[in-house]
């Protein structure tokens, strides 16, 4: 069995219908990310993460987001930067096993089929299903069932935005893609609190990561990340471990 541990980086959202552009103070992208981890490797990973956090002095049950402020913890900046790389290491241990969706907003929402945030997430996630799926096939492990883990949002304000992607995945595991079926996948996903996730937490690394690189423009710790992503037989990662839609 497989988890597929996601979360993101952004707002699906913030998209002015009268101008056709993103609005002011809202991300020109949408990051999705998943990371494809054995059921047997969970145990191990709650203890490599939870070890990484005594020897960097962070709480064991908080989750120290990537773009979580040093100063919030009581660290230095030399800690800091000490814990992203091990936590990088810790990502890389997963090779062909992580999978981002980016969405540049100002060019999908000129799709007919995009007109909410909505409609943004779930079209992240079927990029991502897709590909999970893929890997799933060229591993050959076509009836490995797979489990979705996502970060809940943990208040009554967002519950709806869990509500609405939980009865999106169930129509995808149920009725496919345009281009795929999912038969091994679980029939719903589950929500999780992400303080507690060690697989969420690599997630939402791999969601910041790959967002800073589009939407600042910075991708040095992208390349860090690079072992990880899911790759062609040629090592080839765009349309396989990054997909940038449209």
């Amino acid at each position: 069995m497989y988890f597929v541990y996601i979360d993101e980086a952004g707002q699906p959202g913030g998209y002015d219908n009268s101008t056709q552009r993103v609005k002011s103070g809202a991300s020109k992208y949408f990051t999705l990310a998943g990371i494809l981890i054995p059921a047997d490797d969970t145990i191990k990973l709650q203890r490599k993460l939870k070890l990484l956090k005594l020897q960097h002095n962070l709480p064991t049950d908080k989750e120290f987001k990537w773009n979580a402020k040093y100063s919030q913890f009581g660290i230095d900046k030399e800690t800091y930067i000490s814990y992203r790389e091990g936590m990088v290491q810790l990502i890389n241990e997963y090779k062909n096993s992580v999978i981002v969706a980016v969405i540049d907003k100002d060019e999908a929402y000129k799709k007919n089929y995009i007109n909410n945030h909505h409609d943004v997430y779930v079209q992240a996630l079927h990029l991502i299903m897709e590909r999970v799926q893929k890997e799933i096939n060229d591993r050959n492990l076509l009836k490995e069932p797979v489990m979705f883990m996502f970060d809940s949002r943990k208040n009554d304000k967002n519950s709806k935005l869990d509500e609405e992607l939980q009865l999106s995945y169930i129509r995808a595991t149920g009725l496919g893609t345009y281009y795929m079926s999912f038969p091994y996948f679980s029939e719903t996903p589950i929500f999780v609190d992400s303080d507690y996730s060690a697989g969420v937490q690599l997630a939402d690394y791999c969601a910041g990561i790959t967002h800073r690189a589009y939407e600042a423009g910075k991708s040095d710790w992208f390349e860090k990340i690079k072992p990880a992503l899911r790759k062609s037989k040629t090592g080839n990662i765009t349309g396989y471990g990054l997909k940038v839609f449209p």
